[in-house]
Order: structure tokens, then C-alpha cells, then sequence
């Protein structure tokens, strides 16, 4: 109750959003399968990854060698290229299309990897419905390629434990690209935000959708999760604190699998 209280006085935006926006969230131990804590009843709903499907291309890239490692290959911006942010127009490297989530870096390796390679790495992935049919660099963007929460989790998992069947240093190097920041006691936060709209079938109705899925970590601790809201558009860092706090209430239960001390649970600061 006293961490809950701290977290509501520091963040009270934090303990919000389900109330204006449907959420979905799964923690899962990498190490037992556990479920540790899920909510919402969309987990199994594909959408659209957006951004999320980074994480894929990174992983591609790299096996397949177009991506060299966090610096090379750099592209530079056109003026044609999608320019809805101001960080993306200027050159960019594999760190810089991450941080930036920028959106032509994205299209540039999706051509350079093909349709057919792409179409590939999905069956061995065995990622959301694996279908590019809505063209080789907008599948992922409120198209035909949809993956529910349950489905990116299990994919993380498989990526963590190893069994994707691609190359150690497309791990590695994707791992070191996902990065985000240092936690409290030694934890470290990994992961991709991504966010963008559906149109609804029978009404026309837009939905916002928003995700952020990845994982904690400390020595062979790691524990992946899938965060989506639907309903209401909020910026990704505050996705990524709403996360934060998921996280710290499931500190309790954590603790009583043995993995970490009570102490480590103050994620929100």
C-alpha cells in the first residue's frame, strides 16, 4: 500500500488510464513460463504492431547482414522520405532509427531485405499471422500484418531464450538497441514503444492503439512483457511509466518466487 501511495503521489497520471482507455498487459518469467501478472481480456485481439515490429526488423537485419551494428549501415534523408518528425530528417543509423523510431529507415531495410526473405523470417519467427500482403513497407502499419499481446510476449520469449533460430549477434545487437535505461538495483529495461490507429469495421469509428512491449533484466533474471491500450492516445513515455508501474505492484509476487528482494521495486522515480 505505502509503495502504491508513493507511486500514485509521484505519477497520479499513471493509475488513469484505464479508465479512459481499454488496456491489455501480460508479465511473464522467462525462465518458468509463469504468467505473473496479465489483465484485460484483449490479450488474445491481433492489431497492427506499428513500431513494435522493429524489433523484428532489427533482428532480421542483422542476420541477414544489411545491418553491420549499431552505427552502420547510416542512411541519409530525402526529401521524399517520411518526414513526420524533425529527428528524422537528417541521416540515421541503426541506434538513431530506434531512438527515433524512424519510420523510412524502417522502409529502406524492409527493401533491401525483400518481400520474399521478410515472408521468410515471419514463418521462422512464427510472428503474429505473418501476413505482408499489404505491401513489403506498410504491412505493419495499421495493414494486413497483426500480432496480439499474448503473441509478441511469446515471441519475446523465444527471442530471450534463444530459439528464433537466427544468429547470436543479431541477439546481441538487437538486445543492445532495445536498451533503454538503467533501474534500481541493478535491473535494466528493454524494449519498443509503437502506436498508430484502426479503422473499425462497422462503424468507421478510428481507434487509437498504443503498445510497449520488451522486457526487464538482472544477471539470468529476465521477465518479458506486452502492454497495449486501445481507446485513447498517450506519448510513449508515458506508456513506458504506466509499464513501470505494472511492474513495481508485481514486485510481491516476484519476491515470492525467489528471483528478487522487496527492495528492488521502486521502478518509478
Amino acid at each position: 500500500m505505502i509503495r502504491l501511495l508513493f507511486a500514485f503521489l509521484l505519477f497520479p497520471f499513471t493509475l488513469t488510464y484505464a479508465l479512459d482507455g481499454h488496456e491489455s498487459y501480460i508479465l511473464l518469467n522467462a525462465t518458468s513460463n509463469e504468467v505473473i501478472h496479465k489483465q484485460g481480456d484483449s490479450l488474445d485481439e491481433q492489431a497492427s504492431p506499428f513500431s513494435t515490429f522493429k524489433i523484428v526488423l532489427c533482428l532480421m537485419g542483422f542476420d541477414a547482414g544489411i545491418l553491420i551494428n549499431e552505427d552502420l549501415p547510416e542512411w541519409d534523408f530525402h526529401i521524399d522520405y517520411d518526414d513526420y518528425m524533425t529527428t528524422w530528417k537528417s541521416a540515421q543509423t541503426p541506434t538513431t532509427w530506434i531512438t527515433h523510431s524512424c519510420l523510412w529507415y524502417s522502409k529502406i531495410l524492409a527493401s533491401h531485405l525483400g518481400l520474399e526473405t521478410i515472408q521468410h523470417y515471419l514463418t521462422i519467427l512464427n510472428y503474429g499471422n505473418q501476413d505482408m500482403s499489404g505491401g513489403l513497407t506498410k504491412a505493419w502499419i495499421s495493414s494486413s500484418l497483426t500480432i496480439s499481446s499474448n503473441e509478441q510476449i511469446q515471441f519475446l520469449q523465444r527471442m530471450l531464450r534463444g530459439d528464433l533460430g537466427i544468429s547470436q549477434h543479431a541477439l546481441t545487437m538487437t538486445k543492445k538497441l532495445l536498451f533503454i535505461e538503467e533501474l534500481p538495483e541493478g535491473w535494466k529495461l528493454f524494449g519498443k514503444t509503437g502506436s498508430g490507429s484502426l479503422s473499425q469495421p462497422h462503424t468507421g469509428d478510428i481507434l487509437p492503439i498504443g503498445w510497449f512491449v520488451g522486457w526487464i533484466e538482472r544477471g539470468q533474471h529476465r521477465f518479458p512483457f506486452a502492454y497495449q491500450i486501445r481507446g485513447k492516445n498517450i506519448p510513449p513515455s508515458q506508456r513506458i511509466l504506466r509499464v513501470k508501474y505494472f511492474l513495481m505492484d508485481s514486485m510481491d509476487v516476484i519476491d515470492e518466487m525467489g528471483s528478487i528482494d522487496k527492495r528492488d521495486v521502486s521502478f518509478i522515480h
